[in-house]
């Protein structure tokens, strides 16, 4: 079947990824499971009927430990995530640049592409336009493809499609002839970027409405 006509049926429209209909086969199985240890729990006397129920409670719980993986409590919220929810309007749009699609690994832990900007996001609470640590939509595809080219000129042009009022710079993953192109006053004039924060990690722009 086809998954956009999932996105269409209701009841079904929260499942923006294919992967996430596992939790129906999931919920069907602990259904199935919860029968199926009743059954045998009356089968045998409450000594047994203990013991089976500790070693099912002790294989869960080893199912259920998860290799290291990068959570609230390892990302550390940069300051300007605190600062934009105290300066920017409340109907900013921001795209975190760079849009980096692949994961990686950091002190054994691997980090997500897109979790930091999720987390940021919970702090200064405004609109991001990439924030998927999964499954992306096709339509969300298309737009990276456009402004992963950011600052060139069709990058810019999605921007004021979009409506992105705001960008926000990571530092550390831009290349050095993009932090040097950032740093001329005059490129940034042209490309209608405003620079409103800047610190060791972040630099925050405000873009000028199109001309």
């Amino acid at each position: 079947m086809p998954f956009g006509f999932l996105r269409v049926v209701p009841g079904f429209g929260s499942l923006r990824a294919p992967g996430r209909l596992w939790q129906i086969g999931l919920f069907a199985i602990s259904i199935i499971s919860g029968v199926t240890i009743w059954r045998l729990l009356e089968q045998f006397n409450s000594k047994v009927a203990a013991l089976l129920c500790m070693g099912v409670g002790v294989a869960v719980v080893s199912c259920l430990r998860a290799s290291p993986s990068q959570s609230a409590a390892t990302v550390l919220i940069p300051p300007v995530c605190p600062w934009m929810h105290e300066t920017l309007p409340a109907d900013a749009v921001l795209l975190h640049a760079p849009w980096v699609l692949e994961g990686k690994v950091e002190d054994g832990i691997f980090v997500w592409p897109d979790a930091e900007k999720m987390f940021c996001a919970i702090y200064h609470r405004r609109k991001i336009v990439n924030g998927s640590l999964a499954y992306m939509p096709p339509e969300q595809q298309a737009l990276q493809q456009c402004l992963v080219h950011f600052p060139s000129e069709q990058a810019m042009d999605c921007v004021h499609r979009v409506g992105i009022t705001h960008i926000l710079i990571d530092r550390k993953d831009i290349p050095g002839d993009l932090s040097r192109q950032l740093n001329d006053p005059g490129e940034l004039l042209r490309l209608g970027l405003v620079e409103l924060y800047r610190d060791g990690t972040h630099i925050l722009y405000s873009v000028s409405k199109e001309m």
